[in-house]
């Protein structure tokens, strides 16, 4: 559910995504959608198993605007598709459809009956999130409007679902005519079902088996495309709304003699449902308009609309934002309030008036030894209308207030422990408007050292299937235990120009779930962040990147890829088995584990056995290095190896590299190792028991082999224990089903 929202009659509206596979088309049992969950839960049924086409079906709240009795939640009698009988099923709740991810909406104020029995619930304004190519805002003020997703993408076809619409069918619309005079077609396809708009606003379709029979339902609006009233594109400067060629609909660009709407043509990547602005606050231009918002664009504009639902103008507003998720009007002063994601600030926006100064304040130091001098800057604050400021500094230490703009202060502490001071800053403009920010300053400290071990950094996930990685760092901090280290995880999806936030985990060790999504032309990855303050408001962050495994399964089995240091050359090695229509291995080298060049290649074996594959680097730069295969197919796929990573200096690091942990029944085990020889690696219980050692021989460098055939392990948490002479390393591992 996106939004809920009351009708003017005291019925409850709800919006509903409709749940496909977000990285392509997908008209069922698309690999990387969740609908084998979804049929195990009872979440969808098995004729709801169409994807996207799922929008289309009465029998389904997928891609819905809902509409409930708040107390009940029964659909209510004037529903188009209300059963009495069922009152709570899907057909009974649906008030409109063909919505891909109507993430917010709003109700036009003073439209609709405040009668529930009469069905007239107002205008409703849906910012329909869209797929690849264009956003919407839907004007919905009929029962069962049918926004088009996924045939249609904006005002027009979308090429890929038309053609999957004629061969996907909706099994809970029987064809009447089925087994009569040869009809063959036992349902309908979801393409015989809607059809585009045209200005004679006839909504009649005909059954496919014998064009002058009107397919039926109980109310038709449901067959007819309910044209967004916009729609803007991504990547390009285009806004379109429709015009009509005779009975035809066609497209104009805002701002063109045939469009009738004046503005500009504008881009943006996903429609986030404004707010109509009834206030009186903003200039007379701004008033009973639409506001929109999108969250890739970050931008905020106005839509002048008239009753008949026609877009009259678009104004630029402001621009610049980072991400609004939610646009509402202050009904107690005017002001418009928005939640910014990307600022993770809930902003209040006015218009005129008074607006209060803005603080800005910097230190020299933050930390250090008592007695700690700091200097401390604050001129760099402001009032927006240019008038003048007075500085208040609170030390937060009990010594008297400062009001020079940039003073000096000595923190003492009386002893040697670590001791924090919340330094506050109020700046007051001529017309006592008041703003306070503040800085941490911390006595006898240093922040705690922060470094993500799991996952590895510019590390690969899987396309195929959801992976949950197990979150972990190392940590240490010279004045605090770890019971006084306090850790916020976050896990980001960025796509393109924007960012879809997890929520925050505030455990040390904990785990997080990286979806299947990438490697469809747009840029995906997954950013997992790591903030530890210490007890006395130090704080260090550190991030890791982990990238889309594109270019399809790996075409063979990599059971080790190692790199050893040998004095001025380092010699990758690689064994491998089960080589299926394989070109080539690309090995490439990288000094910062993000930018990889390559540096050689070496064709393969092409046999099912054992290969066994070496290549000596004798170009190298002293400090770290990583090293990692491409494995080319005939065809031209590709996939990438794990990246390892060895030091031709005289530093070695102590990491273990598990991939994927948690894993099922193996993983790739990475280490560097210090001379070349036998290691020995156990698996230990939590309650100490040792349940599976075997042995490997190493290389001095960088080593990753597979550790397979983990079958008899029981589902749980393990430590991974690796002994080499006599140093010992240990890494929490989980075993899943």
């Amino acid at each position: 559910v996106g939004s809920l929202a009351f009708a003017a009659d005291g019925t409850l509206l709800a919006s509903c995504g409709e749940g496909s596979d977000y990285n392509g088309t997908d008209n069922g049992s698309n690999v990387n959608s969740y609908y084998v969950q979804a049929l195990s839960d009872g979440i969808i049924r098995p004729n709801e198993n169409v994807g996207a086409f799922r929008a289309q079906m009465i029998n389904s709240y997928s891609g819905k605007i809902l509409r409930i009795d708040p107390v009940t939640g029964n659909g209510i009698s004037s529903n188009p598709y209300y059963n009495a009988a069922t009152p709570r099923s899907a057909s009974s709740r649906v008030w409109a459809l063909g919505l891909r991810n109507p993430f917010r909406f709003c109700v036009r104020p003073n439209t609709g009956s405040t009668n529930p029995a009469t069905g007239d619930i107002g205008e409703i304004y849906v910012g329909d999130v869209g797929m690849n190519t264009y956003e919407e805002l839907n004007i919905i003020k009929e029962p069962a409007s049918n926004c088009g997703w996924p045939i249609f993408e904006g005002i027009t076809p979308l090429p890929a679902y038309v053609t999957l619409s004629t061969t996907t069918y909706n099994k809970d619309e029987l064809n009447s005519l089925y087994g009569i005079g040869g009809c063959n077609q036992r349902y309908f396809s979801f393409n015989n079902l809607i059809k585009q708009a045209t200005a004679d606003n006839i909504h009649t379709v005909y059954n496919p088996c014998n064009g002058s029979t009107a397919i039926t339902s109980p109310d038709d609006n449901r067959f007819f495309h309910r044209v967004p009233a916009l729609d803007w594109k991504h990547g390009t400067d285009s806004a379109r709304v429709k015009v009509f060629n005779g009975n035809t609909l066609a497209v104009a660009q805002i701002g063109s003699t045939g469009s009738g709407v004046t503005g500009t043509p504008f881009r943006g990547n996903a429609a986030v449902g404004g707010t109509w602005y009834t206030g009186s606050m903003f200039p007379a231009a701004y008033r009973n308009t639409y506001f929109q918002a999108d969250y890739g664009g970050t931008w905020l504009k106005s839509y002048n609309v008239q009753f008949v639902d026609k877009v009259q103008s678009v104004t630029d507003f402001s621009d610049s934002w980072n991400a609004i998720v939610c646009l509402i009007e202050n009904p107690l002063d005017g002001s418009m309030v928005c939640v910014d994601l990307g600022t993770q600030l809930v902003t209040k926006i006015m218009y005129g008036g008074n607006q209060p100064p803005i603080v800005k304040l910097s230190s020299n130091a933050t930390y250090g030894p008592a007695p700690l001098a700091v200097n401390f800057t604050g001129n760099t604050s402001y009032d927006p209308e240019g008038g003048s400021i007075t500085y208040s500094w609170n030390f937060g230490d009990g010594s008297a207030l400062n009001t020079t703009a940039n003073p000096s202060h000595t923190f003492t502490t009386g002893n040697s422990n670590p001791k924090k001071f919340v330094v506050k800053l109020t700046v007051k403009d001529n017309q006592n408007a008041t703003s306070v920010d503040s800085i941490v300053i911390s006595a006898n400290n240093t922040p705690p050292n922060v470094h993500i071990t799991s996952p590895v950094n510019n590390s690969f996930y899987n396309i195929a299937a959801d992976s949950l990685y197990a979150l972990h760092a190392t940590v240490t901090d010279a004045e605090h235990g770890p019971a006084k280290l306090f850790y916020v995880w976050q896990t980001i999806l960025r796509h393109n120009n924007h960012q879809h936030p997890q929520p925050i985990d505030t455990n040390k060790v904990t785990s997080a779930m990286i979806s299947r999504i990438g490697c469809n032309g747009d840029d995906y990855y997954w950013f997992i962040k790591l903030t530890v303050t210490d007890a006395d408001g130090l704080s260090t962050i550190d991030s890791v990147h982990i990238l889309p495994q594109c270019g399809g399964p790996l075409p063979l089995k990599l059971n080790s890829f190692t790199v050893a240091v040998r004095g001025q050359t380092n010699l990758v090695s690689w064994i491998t088995s089960e080589e299926i229509n394989l070109k080539n291995f690309e090995v490439q080298r990288s000094y910062d584990g993000a930018n990889f060049e390559s540096i050689g290649t070496v064709a393969a074996h092409k046999t099912s056995g054992v290969n066994n594959y070496d290549f000596n680097d004798g170009s190298f730069l002293d400090g770290y290095i990583f090293y990692r295969l491409k494995m080319v197919d005939n065809d031209g796929k590709f996939s990438y190896s794990l990246v390892v990573r060895v030091f031709s200096g005289t530093k070695m690091s102590n990491d273990l590299t598990v991939s994927p942990n948690p894993f099922k029944n193996e993983f790739l085990l990475g280490a560097v190792f210090k001379e070349a020889g036998k290691i020995t690696i156990r698996f230990i219980d939590t309650k100490g028991a040792v349940v599976k050692s075997l042995s490997e021989n190493v290389e001095s460098g960088f080593n990753s082999f597979n550790i397979d055939k983990l079958e008899s392990l029981s589902a749980g948490v393990y430590f991974l224990e690796i002994k080499q002479g006599n140093e010992t390393r240990r890494v929490k591992t989980i075993k899943v089903n």
